[in-house]
């Protein structure tokens, strides 16, 4: 995926979200639940108050069930 060829750049952790957020929306919309949890919570890592991740995180849960 080429959005993470972005991780590799020096960011502040802001924009770091920012990407691990669109990476996690392409593995979302791929269907690909493992990898779109993985990135919304690296997200939050970065921004543990960035609302769209954990909605992200929310959107998962309920297309899981």
């Amino acid at each position: 995926m080429e959005l993470r060829k972005g991780l590799t750049l020096p960011l502040p952790d802001s924009l770091r979200a920012i990407l691990w957020y669109n990476i996690g929306g392409a593995s979302y919309t791929l269907h690909d639940w493992n990898n779109a949890r993985i990135a919304w919570d690296s997200a939050l890592r970065f921004n543990p108050r960035y609302t769209d991740a954990q909605r992200g995180i929310e959107a998962l849960n309920d297309a899981r069930l």
